[in-house]
């Protein structure tokens, strides 16, 4: 395992998050999209903030048990996780529900400004281009 801890976790997290922000930034954009095709700034950004703060919520449960199984020891016989599953049962024993919603606060407070921009320069970057 080595440099793979955490392999299965993060492509969880990874299609999860993606999911759901591409489905909410499509679905979001095109519900603020006025009739006649334009979509403001304001709309793009309200949609990549919608978008980036459902993904985050949806994929940090297994951002947790990822991180938790990245810094867990590399030797074999004293690695405290056995995989993904097992990670994820230990750390709900350790701590219950919260232990997969500590520090979310945080991640959302970066994720949802950072996708809002991210959403404004591809779309405006995109328009510009073509």
């Amino acid at each position: 395992r080595g440099c793979y801890q955490g392999g299965l976790a993060t492509l969880c997290r990874n299609s999860i998050g993606n999911f759901w922000f591409f489905g909410m930034y499509d679905g979001f954009r095109r519900l603020l999209t006025k009739p006649s095709g334009e979509c403001s700034t304001v709309a793009l950004a309200a949609s990549g903030c919608t978008a980036g703060a459902v993904s985050t919520i949806s994929a940090y449960p297994f951002d947790v048990v990822k991180s938790a199984m990245m810094s867990d020891q590399t030797q074999p016989g004293k690695r405290r996780y056995a995989g993904m599953f097992d990670c994820a049962q230990k750390l709900y024993k350790e701590a219950g529900h919260g232990a997969f919603v500590r520090g979310l606060s945080p991640s959302l407070m970066r994720a949802m400004p950072g996708n809002a921009v991210l959403i404004v320069v591809v779309e405006t970057t995109r328009k510009m281009l073509s």
